[in-house]
Order: structure tokens, then C-alpha cells, then sequence
């Protein structure tokens, strides 16, 4: 790969990576302020006792008794809904032009 061009494609990106990134952060910190309510609780578990299997497993959701866990399901299942997002607004950029 042309390492300027890489530069330069970095370059014009720059303002959404740094916003991708410090927008993940942000939400990262949030789910790792709220765990705490979620650690030991009864009710919480009894949801997800609700759940298929598949469903938990296609959102990586193994147990919230560790905040690894926890985090892995609230990002990943959220990462998904962004991904839909992306799709649909780039379809809507494509129809439109």
C-alpha cells in the first residue's frame, strides 16, 4: 500500500475515528459506572434466565457476574445496532445522489 495515500486517507478520517473512539469510551465508562447495580442482582438474572440461549450466545451474553461480561454484552450488542445504522444511512447517501 502507497503509504501516502494511507497518510492522506488517515488524515481525512481523523475527525471520525477520534469521534468513534472517544464516543466508545464515553459509553464505556457509563456501563462501567452502572455495573455495579447489576452485580448481584436477582431480578436482572431472572431476565436473562428469559432468553434463548441463541440469542445470548449471537450477543456474546454468557452471565453479568463479571464486568468483562457485562461489557462485552452491552458494546457488542450495541457495535450491531450501529452497524445497521451505518448501512441504512449509506444506502440513503447512495439513493439520494
Amino acid at each position: 500500500m502507497n503509504s501516502h495515500l494511507y497518510f492522506q486517507m488517515m488524515k481525512s478520517n481523523l475527525k471520525s475515528i477520534l469521534g468513534y473512539g472517544i464516543g466508545s469510551g464515553l459509553y464505556i465508562l457509563l456501563v462501567i459506572s452502572i455495573f455495579p447495580s447489576f452485580e448481584n442482582s436477582a431480578k436482572f438474572q431472572q431476565l436473562l434466565d428469559l432468553y434463548p440461549e441463541s440469542l445470548l450466545a449471537a450477543f456474546g451474553i454468557e452471565g453479568l457476574s463479571e464486568l468483562s461480561d457485562f461489557l462485552s454484552g452491552q458494546y457488542y450488542g450495541m457495535f450491531f445496532l450501529l452497524l445497521i445504522i451505518y448501512f441504512f444511512n449509506y444506502n440513503r447517501s447512495e439513493i439520494t445522489s
